[in-house]
C-alpha cells in the first residue's frame, strides 16, 4: 500500500528501510526479497536508473513512483512513509486505548431483591 500511495502521488520510491519497517521488520534484505517476490508475481516492475535510484511501476494501474534511493535512510517527511507510519500509530493507539465497554452502555440497575431490605416477614 505504501508503494501504491507513493506511485499515485508521484512521490519518490520508498527506501528499503522504509519498506522493511512497513513490513514490520528491520531487515533490508527482507524488504528486497519482498519486492522481488511481488515483481515475480507480475504486480510491479522495479527499474534502476544510471545513478542507482529505483522506480517502481504498478503494472495494472500504470502508476509509477518517482526515482528514489533504495539505500537512503528512512525520513518521515509527510510522504507515503510518514502517512503509513501515522496510520499504523493511529491503529495501535485505538487498539490499546479503546475502552472495552460500549459508549452506549446503560447503567445497570440493581436487582429488585437487592433494593428491598431482607427483613423477615411477620
Amino acid at each position: 500500500m505504501m508503494i501504491a500511495r507513493a506511485a499515485k502521488e508521484g512521490w519518490p520510491c520508498p527506501s528499503d528501510a522504509a519498506i522493511a519497517r512497513a513490513y514490520g521488520s528491520h531487515s533490508l534484505r527482507r524488504a528486497r526479497r519482498l519486492l522481488s517476490y511481488i515483481e515475480e508475481q507480475g504486480v510491479i516492475v522495479c527499474q534502476l536508473d544510471g545513478v542507482g535510484r529505483r522506480t517502481v511501476t504498478l503494472v495494472e494501474l500504470a502508476w509509477a513512483t518517482a526515482p528514489g534511493d533504495p539505500n537512503a535512510e528512512e525520513v518521515d517527511q509527510g510522504s507515503a512513509v510518514g502517512w503509513a507510519e501515522s496510520l499504523l500509530r493511529a491503529k495501535r493507539r485505538r487498539l490499546i486505548c479503546r475502552p472495552r465497554t460500549s459508549r452506549f452502555m446503560t447503567l445497570q440497575r440493581p436487582c429488585a431483591a437487592q433494593t428491598h431490605s431482607s427483613r423477615p416477614e411477620t
